[in-house]
């Protein structure tokens, strides 16, 4: 946990996108985007969050899944359970190592 703008936040919530002062909003981490090596891909934005009027250690976090297609032409948004994140991660980890580099190159 941290502590700004006098609340206690998780460690993971970023003060500039941080809505739990509000205390009807939620505690947000940063985003972190993937952009598309390709012209027309699809780009990954990702960004931890969590209700700010729950405990902390009660609260559940969701992941927020944003992706969007070409020059924004088509844009979808998710948002996942830990648990269903953290399978997803789980996942791609087995799915990848064995394709090694060749499937990350393509």
């Amino acid at each position: 946990m941290t502590t700004f703008d006098s609340l206690e936040h998780p460690a993971w919530c970023d003060p500039q996108q941080c809505g739990a002062a509000d205390r009807s909003s939620y505690h947000r981490s940063a985003v972190h985007v993937i952009d598309s090596p390709a012209r027309g891909g699809v780009s990954v934005a990702v960004q931890l969050a969590c209700e700010g009027d729950e405990p902390l250690g009660d609260a559940p976090v969701t992941v927020g899944l944003t992706l969007t297609r070409g020059e924004y032409t088509s844009v979808e948004e998710y948002h996942l359970a830990y648990s269903t994140a953290s399978g997803l991660q789980t996942l791609l980890d087995r799915l990848l190592q064995p394709a090694g580099q060749g499937l990350l190159n393509g």
